[in-house]
């Protein structure tokens, strides 16, 4: 009888036993189709979108133009006709100079002598006559005056006493001027030709106009590098350069802040040169003759460019662009801080991490209507540090086997994919 019971025992130690390694592969089943539902409850989604990344170099670069510069002669009074921006024509005033020795009643004397020369000239009068309707003129003036300030007085209205004042002074001036002890005028008007000599040759040597000699653009102030760089002698500029330059601009500061010297500067027209330095690995993929867009480091705005040059000396590479359109400030100053657009992508964009590359295929994880992750390969048309631009709908790739494009769909606009595919499997339920 022992040993049928023995056998009875093992029979049952093995029935207990299967049903052991039965329950442990259910449940690992089990396990393996539940955990993704709760791994997937973190996982995040990303909806594709249109959009569009740029390749940028951020530098300092100098300006270059071909310009002029209008100094005044001496200190005084400077009265410009013009504005900063504004294009002017060849032979158009830009400014008087008043020098601080400059003498205003001698404008006012040689004013009366031309409009008595004028009336000499014009007149069948007499001197003598041509005198008395000068002075009757000037009186009926203050008489007008007068009966004006008695008019707002009996107002109560003092508003405007001054400025009366002010031209009854100047009235009385010229009435002095033409009939006092020192005055002209029973002069004849020989004489009156040989004072307006004296008066204008007076003028002449404390008073300035400045008219411009070139057809431009007018703006204010000067470096003193004017007539170093320019559009041409760029063309010659070296690395050593750079260094003379960052310390001019240092010097410059430094002497517009001890001195306001007033100067006039005419930029001859919109075509304006940047130049700037780069590692040679930051200057890789530029090549001139093509066209860039170059905005300032502080504005959105893009200008049309085109690389004139790019030469590498020691351990440098400069780099010319040449610009036929007015940036707003690129008139006044030196230097500026640019962005150079290398390159831009527009299309699909997606982070770089949900990017996976499986069996060779470079794709993304979509997420089907039924919560799956399908695996969908794709094509990169460019990316940053961050995002990549791809092609949506379809792309075409050469077939080496056949001979032939092949049409491969690939994501759309808007799909809903996963933002990291590290570690996700093809199929794998995630919603």
């Amino acid at each position: 009888m022992q040993p049928t019971k023995i056998k009875k025992r093992s029979k049952r130690k093995r029935r207990v036993f299967g049903k052991l390694i039965m329950i442990t592969i259910i449940g690992l089943y089990l396990l393996s189709r539940v955990y993704p539902l709760y791994g997937a409850s973190g996982l995040e989604t990303y909806i594709v979108e249109h959009d569009k990344i740029e390749l940028v170099l951020s530098a300092k670069a100098y300006i270059a133009r071909d310009e002029k510069v209008y100094r005044t002669l001496g200190e005084g009074e400077v009265k410009y006709f013009v504005d900063s921006g504004q294009r002017v024509a060849k032979g158009q005033k830009l400014a008087e100079v008043y020098l601080e020795s400059f003498d205003e009643k001698t404008i006012e004397e040689l004013e009366i002598i031309n409009l008595r020369l004028e009336n000499i000239n014009n007149s069948t009068l007499n001197e003598e006559e041509i005198f008395e309707k000068d002075i009757e003129k000037i009186n009926q003036e203050i008489n007008q005056y007068l009966q004006q300030i008695q008019r707002d007085i009996n107002l109560g209205d003092y508003s405007n006493i001054n400025s009366y004042k002010n031209q009854l002074e100047v009235l009385a001036e010229k009435k002095n001027l033409i009939s006092g002890d020192n005055s002209f005028g029973g002069k004849n008007a020989n004489e009156l030709l040989e004072r307006k000599k004296q008066l204008e040759d007076r003028l002449r040597s404390n008073y300035q106009v400045v008219y411009s000699d070139i057809p431009g653009f007018v703006t204010f102030g000067s470096d003193g590098l004017e007539d170093i760089i320019n559009l041409r002698s760029i063309e010659s500029i070296t690395s050593k350069d750079f260094d003379l330059l960052l310390n001019s601009e240092k010097q410059i500061k430094d002497k517009e802040s001890e001195e306001k010297i007033p100067t006039i500067r005419i930029v001859q027209n919109h075509k304006w040169s940047i130049f700037l330095k780069l590692s040679p690995q930051d200057a890789e993929g530029f090549e001139a003759g093509n066209q860039y867009y170059i905005r300032n480091h502080t504005n959105d705005r893009k200008y049309q460019s085109i690389l004139r040059s790019i030469t590498t000396q020691e351990e440098d590479a400069i780099l010319i662009f040449d610009l036929n359109e007015s940036m707003e400030g690129a008139l006044d100053v030196r230097s500026i801080e640019v962005d150079i657009i290398k390159t831009s992508f527009e299309g699909a964009i997606v982070p770089n991490t949900a990017i996976v590359v499986n069996q060779g295929t470079p794709g993304v994880f979509r997420i089907d209507v039924n919560g799956f992750a399908r695996f969908v390969p794709i094509k990169v048309k460019g990316q940053n540090a961050g995002f990549s631009i791809l092609y949506d709908g379809y792309f075409e790739e050469a077939n080496d086997e056949t001979d032939k494009v092949d049409r491969i769909n690939t994501i759309y606009l808007y799909d809903e994919i996963l933002m990291k595919g590290e570690g996700v499997l093809d199929g794998q339920k995630v919603k």
